[in-house]
């Protein structure tokens, strides 16, 4: 008769294919894991795309604005004639430029907590 205390049904062979068995879960589980990591990687990527795209946008329209009214303020300095209107056009462009680059450099400034 059999002295050890195992539950009736079991063999040493039953015992020693239970761990191995429990390894191979442990394996497909690390693989599964990885596999869903690759997965989460991949739509955090996806999900930040766009956003780093509107976000490229905006910055080129801002830039594209203050390019073109830099450009317009020197086509209207080629043509000087000093007059009061002329003045005060000046003016009115030179602040237009001034306020674009300080309304980005605000954004800026929130984005990168400066």
């Amino acid at each position: 008769m059999n002295n050890r205390a195992e539950p009736e049904g079991r063999s040493d062979a039953d015992h020693a294919r239970k761990p191995r068995t429990q390894q191979q879960k442990n394996s497909e589980f690390v693989d599964k894991l990885e596999q869903l990591e690759q997965k989460i990687s991949a739509l955090e990527k996806d999900r930040n795309t766009p956003l780093y795209s509107r976000r490229k946008h905006k910055l080129k329209q801002q830039l594209g604005k203050i390019r073109s009214n830099v450009n317009k303020f020197q086509r209207d300095l080629q043509d000087v004639k000093p007059s009061p209107e002329f003045v005060e056009k000046l003016k009115e462009i030179m602040e237009e430029i001034e306020n674009s680059m300080m309304t980005f450099k605000e954004q800026h400034r929130k984005v990168y907590g400066l």
